[in-house]
């Protein structure tokens, strides 16, 4: 779906090429980086929350995905996400348990999510303001 005069593919262009925003250069390979090491360390990946900023982060992320999106919101479960089409799931701990990280993508709740689950034996991943990893049960690395 290209239009003539570009305007369809303006749309499409990343984030950081279409707008100077200071630090969103450096934001957006700090992402990759993330990306790369989460992939390298087990492809079973989950994400916590399905907000607009989760497309954003997914394209910051480029290629890597998740392989579902749970989220407490009951207009969203039974959903996919947008572009990416991953399915969005309630919560349920013994099937977030399968996953060994979760990364948090609502993560001005990040503390709250992480309170409701102290049983989750994974790791959460906190993306914002800077990467955070928090090992199962809320204790801060």
């Amino acid at each position: 779906c290209k239009r003539e005069r570009g305007g369809f593919q303006a749309y499409w262009t990343p984030f950081a090429q279409r707008f100077d925003v200071p630090g969103i250069k450096d934001k957006a390979a700090e992402m990759r980086g993330l990306g790369k090491a989460l992939w390298f360390l087990d492809d079973r990946v989950a994400c916590y929350g399905a907000p607009a900023k989760l497309t954003t982060l997914q394209a910051l992320l480029r290629k890597w995905q998740t392989d579902v999106v749970f989220d407490d919101s009951p207009r969203k479960v039974g959903k996919h996400t947008p572009g990416t089409h991953i399915p969005i799931k309630a919560p349920d701990l013994e099937e977030m348990c399968q996953y060994p990280f979760i990364l948090i993508a609502s993560w001005n709740f990040a503390e709250s999510i992480m309170a409701r689950y102290p049983g989750y034996t994974g790791t959460w991943v906190i993306p914002e303001p800077t990467v955070r990893v928090v090992p199962g049960g809320g204790q801060s690395t």
